[in-house]
């Protein structure tokens, strides 16, 4: 007995002792085995902060525990974490870290873990981290590590998915799952039971779920000798929506054989109301419902991976009977919904999609609305069935709703029936229209009423009449405001089914006539031109590029900025992403304005506008006061009085508070001035220097003054003029940004007015005057020059000494016209290669955008596809015109640069010549 107790003693120490020694033993052969296996397979950077290893917590297996693991890519995902993980758990086998050869993983678990998957614009992916086997390790030589997972846990784990390239986003929140491998020499057999908190998808910015609730029960077994993976019993729970799946996945080389089916059986209505992102809220639990649901289908075919258009067969059957809800907080339902919907297509090519929704039905208020839809060849000429009619109450719809930022009400009448394939309602395919073709109907919206929290005025629809015929919608009558706005309308929209169901471009004609139109509530504040607006707020009108629109417009009273126009009419077209005016005419600030021009604006980020303007008898005083940017192109009209008129084109950027940008600014015409005066301060100088106060004012009645305005300067063609009473011209140019003057004011000076104003004991009166005008508007310079009373003696003293060198002013000349022509030259380069830069840029969003198209499933993803692809052609314009605008910015600046050196040089000249002539003098 006592040495039985002495035996079992021993053994125990033994045991405790292998205990505390194992970890400490074996910790850094368990830590290198496992860096090596990460550097051999994962082309990452993977870091742990620390590695325990313990026998108490698996006994009889080793526990080794990393604390802080992080994985994080290189080019081009260089410093993106593709996974964060606070507490990762393997379970290895101890036999097989004490014997020396594979160390064998039990189990794993992963605690608190943050996993980021992108794939970026270009179509990479950051989990493209596994590196190709070394090529030189020999197939025979055993791995120091080995994956056979008794089981594995997954607590509270984020992911992320984002597909920039094809638009899709998917976020979920506390990942629970756990789950188990078993192997064996047959087969291969999987349990997996896992939870999701939330669960959200976005596909080309639509709103596919949002915050659902996921469970799944995954049994799966794999047949070692044939690849194939029966599917157990299986089942997926979309919040309320359990489906059941059963089958087979059949991997052969590239390619998938699946036969499955999916059944929800008969479950309630609520549970699809669920997964709607718009229905969907807290209040579900308490939601009131009736009517029951039926979903099933199947998936058999293959899945062709090297097929562009290829699609295995599936089927799907969707039912909803005597359908019904009701909030608990709000006091109309939805009652009577019906729908028979069934989605089919043998394998094959995408456009063999088939949908047929036999029946659809619901009532509002008791007011139904009933109809059906069948769509075949979706991706080559859609071929359409639709027809719905009834009532819908809009007010009572809304307050069957969960409360939205926007409120509506109002009444919707139609009755609508239209067939035929798309091609068919263009045009030439109207010409040649078989039977079966048919758009008959009418759409009616009375009393309707659409208020956003932050509107300051809500849209009222009076009425809309819209009759639908094979060639177009007419739109009979439309009456409505928006806020003090007014809009009486008729007219007719051409192409309007193609436009509905594909890229094609929606062609119409408009008619539109206002008592008062209050443009300021369009551009989005009561904001005028010019003044500041929020970051991320623009007043820029975007023109889309899929309209062809002609409008006849007429308004009483227009309000911009807060100035009123009255007796507005025009014409406008709407057509490839710009908006073409013409004779457009109104009266405005006590004139009249004729306008011809374009208006274009891909984005909100800004605008282009290329406009000729004709304008008449304009008070200055008004206009000055009404327009910030006047005040800034030319300050020295601030002051003046009287009228005038002009004949002008503007070509111009306008900024996202549509300021114009005023380097972009490009300008000619013509001043014609009545009656007008001014007093800059530069005549003020003149005046004080001649001794006489008249001469302080320019005087300016019938002139007809030229002007252009270039990269922020104004240069005037010399106008004839008066100053004081005295007969005088001006020249010369003003910068609109420096606020520069570079002016030549000549003035002949008759003799009842030259008395007393300058006289020398050496020449003869001064009756002409010429004045150099430098400095700035607010700080300017004055040089007075006698002109033709020059002293003979001066002329030979000049004669004489040769102060003016020729030489020395070509030299000067030539250097800065070749700093221009070389700055030019580079300029042109730079442009050049931005040109080239873009083209790249658009063919390979165009090349994204294909690839997503072709590569869509359904219709929905094509669908998506679609608007993916125009988002992406979007981005890519964004793209080249700030590339444009950059090389622009850069090119103008380099010349702009070598101008001013090239100035400087002639400059330097200049004073070096006036230096020497006032020695001589001396």
């Amino acid at each position: 007995m006592r040495k039985a107790l002495l035996v079992a003693g021993s053994v125990v120490v033994l045991a405790s002792l292998l205990i505390l020694l194992v970890p400490f033993l074996f910790k850094d052969r368990i830590v290198a085995a496992v860096a090596a296996q990460v550097n051999r397979h994962v082309d990452a950077t993977v870091k742990f902060d620390t590695a325990d290893l313990t026998l108490f917590r698996s006994f009889p297996n080793l526990e080794l525990a990393l604390g802080n693991l992080t994985v994080t890519g290189k080019e081009p995902f260089d410093g993106v974490v593709l996974a964060r993980v606070a507490d990762a758990r393997l379970a290895l086998d101890l036999m097989s870290v004490v014997g020396g050869g594979t160390v064998v993983v039990r189990s794993l678990a992963l605690h608190d873990a943050d996993v980021h998957l992108l794939v970026d614009a270009q179509g990479r992916s950051n989990m493209d981290v596994t590196k190709d086997d070394p090529a030189a390790a020999p197939t025979d030589t055993p791995s120091d590590f080995s994956l056979d997972l008794d089981a594995y846990t997954l607590e509270n784990v984020a992911l992320t998915y984002e597909d920039r390239a094809g638009g899709l986003l998917v976020s979920l929140a506390d990942l629970d799952a756990t789950g188990s491998v078993k192997v064996s020499r047959d087969a291969n057999e999987f349990g997996t039971k896992a939870s999701i908190a939330t669960l959200s998808v976005t596909n080309g910015g639509v709103e596919l779920l949002r915050e659902v609730a996921v469970t799944a029960d995954l049994q799966a077994r794999q047949d070692l000798a044939t690849g194939v993976f029966t599917l157990g019993d299986t089942r997926l729970a979309l919040n309320d929506l359990a489906v059941a799946f059963k089958g087979t996945v059949a991997p052969s080389g590239d390619d998938i054989g699946l036969d499955l089916t999916f059944a929800a059986g008969e479950t309630p209505f609520a549970s699809i109301l669920s997964l709607l992102p718009a229905a969907y809220s807290k209040d579900v639990a308490g939601l009131v419902s009736s009517g029951s649901v039926a979903l099933q289908g199947s998936v058999k075919g293959t899945h062709k991976s090297a097929a562009a258009d290829h699609l295995p067969g599936f089927d799907l059957t969707l039912q909803v009977v005597d359908g019904s809800f009701q909030y608990p907080s709000l006091p109309s339902s939805v009652d009577a919904v019906n729908l028979e919907m069934v989605v089919r297509h043998p394998e094959g090519i995408t456009d063999l999609v088939e949908v047929d929704v036999k029946r659809f039905a619901l009532a509002v208020g008791g007011s139904p609305l009933t109809g059906s839809f069948s769509l075949r060849h979706p991706m080559t000429d859609p071929d359409v069935a639709a027809r719905m009619v009834g009532v819908l109450d809009l007010g009572k719809l809304h307050q069957a709703l969960p409360a939205a930022s926007s409120t509506w009400q109002g009444r919707l009448d139609v009755d609508l029936d239209v067939a035929g394939r798309v091609s068919q309602f263009t045009t030439e395919g109207l010409q040649t229209a078989q039977e079966g073709v048919r758009a008959d109907g009418r759409f009616v919206l009375e009393g309707f009423r659409w208020e956003e929290p932050s509107d300051k005025a809500p849209m009222v629809v009076d009425r809309l009449a819209v009759t639908l015929n094979p060639r177009r919608a007419d739109i009979t009558e439309l009456g409505m405001t928006l806020g003090a706005s007014d809009i009486r309308a008729t007219g007719s929209l051409d192409n309007i089914i193609a436009y509905a169901l594909t890229d094609a471009t929606l062609v119409g004609r408009m008619d539109v006539a206002s008592k008062f139109l209050d443009l300021d509530a369009f551009a989005g504040g009561d904001e005028a031109p010019g003044e500041p607006t929020a970051a991320d707020e623009s007043s820029i009108v975007v023109v889309p590029k899929d309209l062809d629109f002609a409008i006849t417009a007429k308004a009483e009273k227009v309000r911009y900025g807060g100035h009123e126009a009255t007796e507005a009419r025009g014409t406008f077209a709407v057509k490839d992403g710009a908006l073409r005016i013409d004779s457009l005419k109104m009266n405005l600030l006590g004139g009249a304005v004729g306008l011809t021009g374009s208006y274009t604006a891909a984005d909100d980020a800004g605008a282009d506008v290329d406009m000729a303007l004709d304008l008449a008898d304009f008070d200055v005083t008004k206009t000055v006061e009404a327009f910030e940017t006047l005040q800034k192109i030319v300050p020295v009209a601030q002051g003046a009085k009287g009228r005038f008129g002009s004949g002008l084109r503007v070509k111009a950027r306008l900024g996202r508070d549509l300021t114009p940008e005023i380097e972009s600014v490009l300008s000619d015409g013509r001043l014609r001035t009545s009656n007008l005066t001014l007093t800059p301060a530069f005549l003020t100088q003149v005046a004080e220097t001649l001794g006489a106060k008249r001469f302080s004012t320019l005087d300016l009645s019938d002139a007809d003054l030229g002007f252009v305005m270039e990269k922020g300067r104004i240069a005037i063609s010399p106008t004839a003029l008066k100053i004081g009473g005295a007969a005088a011209t001006l020249g010369g140019s003003t910068g609109v940004l420096d606020r520069t003057l570079d002016l030549d004011l000549g003035m002949t000076i008759p003799a009842g007015l030259a008395d007393g104003i300058v006289r020398s004991s050496s020449f003869e009166l001064l009756k002409e005057v010429k004045v150099k005008v430098g400095g700035t508007y607010d700080k300017p310079t004055v040089k007075l020059d006698m002109g033709g009373v020059v002293d003979a003696v001066k002329e030979q003293v000049l004669a004489g000494v040769g102060v003016v060198s020729d030489k020395v002013f070509e030299e000067a000349r030539k250097q800065g016209a070749a700093l221009v022509a070389e700055a030019e030259r580079q300029a042109t380069k730079l442009k050049a290669e931005a040109a080239k830069q873009a083209d790249g840029l658009k063919a390979e969003a165009k090349k994204q955008g294909d690839k997503l198209v072709a590569e869509a499933k359904n219709p929905i993803a094509a669908a998506a596809a679609k608007e993916a692809k125009k988002k992406l052609l979007v981005e890519a314009d964004k793209k080249i015109d700030k590339l444009r605008a950059e090389a622009d910015r850069k090119a103008d600046a380099g010349v702009a640069a070598a101008k001013k050196q090239s100035d400087k040089l002639i400059a330097d000249a200049e004073a070096e010549s006036k230096a020497k002539t006032k020695a001589a003098l001396k």
